[in-house]
């Protein structure tokens, strides 16, 4: 068993311990006559915590069933499936928490998790004020999809849940993953009315879904970095298709054309922070018009073909950087300044060649600001001039 933490504070924290990792290699093939499948986990869930806060029950959810997987799933007599009732020492259920706060009724126990361990209780929270104090106490489990905005308030810590975080990575992916986690979050969230999910990098269901969130991503990519937009993409695309607006017409329509009150609804249950008035602009614009314009199909090729411009600017410029520069730096730079070229619309090495090479100073001057690199504008100016170098590589993308 893991040890506990009980001189973290004067009250002493009954931290959760883990019966799988004492169990797992233990566990026979008898199924427990009340284990619980990941739906189920998922959805106790997200209906216990969503009369205290929906937007938490659905953010959450992921990384409690990835908590629970690492504290009561595949145990010893209940092969594959979730113990309610698992006890290792003082502590019990799903979450391994306290017999004081421990009940039968598994969304006891979730509320438990919620309310004690993963706030500010002043005696056992992973917010409180004494494990805030220890950052071996208040860290949070990464890789599990945690949410960076609500890990404010509530968060799963390293100091009352004591496995290491490779632990639970580990069974999540005994799970299927964080996907086949998220997919059953979403289910619950749902089912019961509660927020977006918004963990992991969600998946479009159809083409046209695809569609729709790859022109978000167009438009995103204008104001965020490459990881912020990733994250804003896959919460408004799991938002937009809770409210059945699953191709950029449906988008269009609804929140393009209608009053900014619907942009505003999906930018807040997506947890996103953007204006509505912006995603209303963006889907009734000409670009939407333009996308719109073509099939699924269409648009997938030209994604596939601005990848592909994408990656030869990308290739280009770090094989520059590499005739200075040594180590991981030529990538590193290659980058961040590819990132800002390709968010003010220079997406290819022939876009680079007119607008910075050909164009006036200032372009180059506000791409390396914007990208904070510590290199002379003038020298990504040279590297983009009219040379054989950037003619060949052109004429090879054509040849290709």
């Amino acid at each position: 068993m893991l040890p506990l933490l009980g001189a973290a504070s004067p009250q002493g924290l009954p931290a959760p311990a883990s019966a799988a990792v004492q169990a797992h290699s233990e566990h026979t093939n008898f199924q427990c006559a009340n284990g619980l499948t990941m739906q189920d986990v998922a959805s106790i869930w997200v209906n216990a915590i969503s009369p205290l806060s929906g937007e938490d029950a659905a953010a959450m959810c992921v990384p409690a069933v990835a908590i629970a997987a690492g504290s009561s799933y595949d145990v010893k007599g209940c092969e594959k499936k979730f113990q309610p009732d698992a006890q290792a020492g003082g502590v019990k259920g799903l979450w391994q928490i306290a017999d004081k706060f421990y009940d039968a009724d598994p969304l006891k126990q979730a509320e438990a998790v919620y309310s004690t361990y993963a706030g500010n209780d002043r005696d056992y929270g992973c917010l409180s004020t004494w494990c805030q104090e220890d950052k071996s106490c208040s860290e949070a489990h990464f890789g599990i999809g945690q949410d960076e905005k609500i890990m404010q308030t509530h968060r799963f810590c390293k100091g009352v849940w004591t496995a290491q975080t490779e632990h639970y990575i580990t069974r999540v992916t005994e799970l299927g993953g964080i996907d086949a986690i998220r997919s059953a979050c979403s289910s619950a969230s749902k089912a019961a009315g509660a927020g977006v999910v918004g963990n992991g990098k969600r998946v479009a269901a159809t083409p046209e879904e695809a569609q729709l969130m790859d022109f978000l991503r167009q438009q995103l990519m204008t104001i965020f970095n490459q990881d912020a937009t990733e994250n804003m993409v896959s919460k408004l695309g799991e938002a937009m298709s809770m409210k059945g607006l699953t191709s950029v017409g449906d988008a269009a329509r609804e929140i393009g054309q209608g009053d900014v009150s619907k942009a505003n609804e999906i930018c807040s249950l997506a947890r996103v922070d953007l204006e509505g008035q912006l995603l209303k602009e963006w889907l009734s614009d000409d670009a939407a018009k333009a996308m719109m314009s073509m099939t699924p199909e269409q648009a997938a090729e030209s994604k596939a073909e601005a990848d592909e411009d994408k990656q030869q600017l990308t290739d280009y410029l770090r094989e520059k950087f590499a005739g200075i520069y040594t180590g991981s730096i030529p990538d590193e730079m290659t980058a961040k300044i590819v990132e800002v070229m390709v968010s003010r619309g220079v997406g290819s090495l022939g876009d680079a060649f007119e607008v910075i090479g050909l164009g006036e100073d200032k372009e180059a001057e506000e791409i390396v600001t914007m990208s904070r690199l510590d290199l002379e504008p003038q020298l990504l100016k040279e590297f983009l001039n009219p040379s054989k170098q950037v003619q060949a590589s052109l004429h090879r993308k054509q040849d290709a």
